[in-house]
């Protein structure tokens, strides 16, 4: 019987004494953080709970303050909500367990979800779940210089996307998450009197700011009244002394790229025990470029990442989301190819182009290549290489998180290099980059967190 296939089969089962809950958790310094306030928020987890530690959310009201006009002039600017809501403004998010800490603490961490995004989420997701919850897209404003936005952030990239994904919090010391907000540059603005994305007419110094207000954690929660599952876990933990509960963490590396560079080059140093995934982006950090540079460019102009400014767009050809951030807009800008090297072994084996090429690697690494129901953000050529492009290069076998399948550099610090080269200009000019930039090499390793008899840990990298 076992044999046949399940649509043949006549059977049931039940789970008994089993019950789902959710419950509410309140931070434990304040309810409200951002630039101008308090910048990190805390949570404890309890202790006495199995946790579905994916359904962790944070609910709280994203306040935006403009800036009103000048006296006799229509220059004001109206906060807008950034692609991804307020997850796109966390600088940092960290864990840790009984004062241990869990991860790198990655900065900024805003990057790594809207780059995995990018690559990775479907638009049906993002066009629904995403943009109730948090506003995935940039949107229209023309109302009040003050207003208030409704936030849900799920989907935090790390330890919350351990395995078993439902975490038995007796066995562990309190768990603790750590939130830091980051800089008020990050929010997009809408020029007074004009479209979104339009140029102002009249410049007005003031930045509109932001804080998030009356924040609380929801966390669903299961009970199993049998003793079974109990029992089962005490019985693992003897016969393999500790259990091992694996997640993703990050690190990022950052590099400058000046005007004018005929190549670009990015390195790291790493020493884990699964190097999963390396990724490279760059985002615009300086001058502008002359006019004749800037003509070369299918994308409007815009300033550095670390200034606020009007939202980057429209994209071009994109079917899922026009504008986006500065912060968070990713650009091939000048360059040909790339190449990655791992202790002096090339990864791949041929230099990259950043065209489709990239794109074709990109996908591949997600495993889509034969999928018809899945895709990421990315909606057209244009887009990609002006908006989300970026270099990745897969080293584990497939997406099983307890599978530890990518690189072993546990017994070296590894170093880790991007190199890439730019082109000729449309003008038959020479091999320059035309903007000043900020390369960040992202690297995704799997940590297990080793849990022992009398809630004892330890973190294997």
């Amino acid at each position: 019987m076992d044999s046949l296939p399940s649509s043949l089969l006549y059977f049931t089962q039940q789970l008994t004494n089993f019950t789902r809950n959710q419950i509410k958790i309140n931070p434990l310094n304040t309810d409200t953080v951002g630039p101008e306030k308090s910048n990190q928020l805390r949570v404890s987890l309890p202790v006495n709970s199995i946790a579905n530690m994916k359904s962790l959310t944070l609910h709280c009201k994203l306040s935006l303050t403009g800036v009103k006009a000048e006296d006799g002039k229509t220059n004001g600017k109206f906060a807008l909500v950034p692609r991804g809501g307020a997850a796109a403004l966390l600088d940092r998010v960290t864990w840790s367990a009984g004062g241990i800490a869990l991860d790198n603490s990655v900065t900024p961490y805003n990057v790594v979800p809207i780059v995995r995004d990018n690559l990775k989420k479907g638009s049906q997701k993002y066009m629904s779940d995403d943009k109730v919850l948090c506003g995935a897209i940039i949107e229209e404003h023309t109302g009040d210089a003050t207003r208030t936005v409704d936030q849900a952030i799920t989907n935090f990239a790390g330890f919350t996307e351990c395995e078993p994904s439902y975490l038995d919090l007796n066995l562990l010391p309190e768990l603790q998450c750590t939130i830091q907000t980051g800089p008020a540059s990050i929010i997009p603005w809408q020029a007074e009197g004009k479209e979104l994305g339009e140029a102002a007419s009249e410049a007005n110094p003031g930045e509109c700011k932001y804080h998030l207000e009356k924040c609380f954690f929801s966390l669903e929660v299961i009970q199993l009244g049998s003793g079974l599952y109990d029992a089962l876990t005490q019985r693992a933990m003897m016969e393999r002394g500790s259990l091992d509960v694996p997640y993703p963490q990050f690190q990022i590396f950052t590099s400058s790229v000046a005007e004018g560079n005929t190549s670009v080059e990015a390195r790291g140093s790493v020493s884990c025990m699964s190097l999963d995934r390396i990724m490279y982006v760059q985002r615009r950090d300086g001058v502008k470029g002359t006019t004749a540079q800037q003509a070369l460019r299918s994308n409007k102009e815009y300033s550095s990442y670390t200034t606020q400014q009007q939202p980057v767009g429209p994209h071009p050809g994109s079917t899922t989301f026009a504008f986006t951030q500065a912060a968070h807009n990713f650009v091939s800008d000048n360059l040909e190819t790339w190449q990655m090297t791992v202790n002096n072994a090339p990864m791949p084996l041929y230099n990259v182009h950043c065209n489709t090429e990239s794109f074709a690697i990109a996908m591949n690494a997600d495993d889509r290549s034969y999928s018809n129901a899945r895709g990421g953000l990315v909606s057209s050529q244009g887009m990609w290489k002006e908006n989300t492009w970026c270099a990745v290069q897969r080293l584990k076998f497939d997406e099983d998180p307890r599978r530890l399948s990518g690189l072993n550099l546990s017994s070296i610090n590894s170093q880790i290099r991007v190199r890439s080269t730019s082109r000729a200009d449309d003008s038959g000019g020479a091999n320059t980059s035309h903007y000043k930039k900020q390369g960040l090499l992202i690297t995704e390793q799997t940590s297990i967190l080793r849990i022992g008899p009398g809630r004892a840990i330890s973190v294997v990298s």
